[in-house]
């Protein structure tokens, strides 16, 4: 969320970058886990920012919206660091070998 949903080209600009970066994750794999955990950590400040926002202006429905997207990132976020973690490791376990 946090965008300004009048400007219809910022929301397409952002569904477009989620889907190339899915795309990318799924062509290149592991070179790209440093743009999703990127991408994953601005996405999720903005949503934060903006369910503080909401839930200012006591919009509670928009505020559940906004905390289940954030929610979703933070899971890819998690799931990108655990990938990196493993590619990391097994790098090291390899050279070592």
């Amino acid at each position: 969320m946090g965008l300004n949903l009048e400007a219809p080209w910022v929301l397409w600009a952002v569904i477009a970058e989620t889907v190339v970066v899915a795309l990318a994750l799924i062509l290149f794999g592991r070179p790209v886990l440093f743009l999703v955990i990127v991408l994953s950590i601005a996405g999720t400040i903005l949503d934060v920012r903006e369910l503080v926002h909401q839930v200012a202006a006591s919009r509670l429905l928009l505020a559940t919206v906004v905390t289940a997207t954030a929610l979703s990132r933070i899971a890819a976020l998690v799931v990108s660091f655990l990938a990196a973690i493993h590619r990391m490791r097994s790098g090291l376990s390899t050279r070592l070998s």
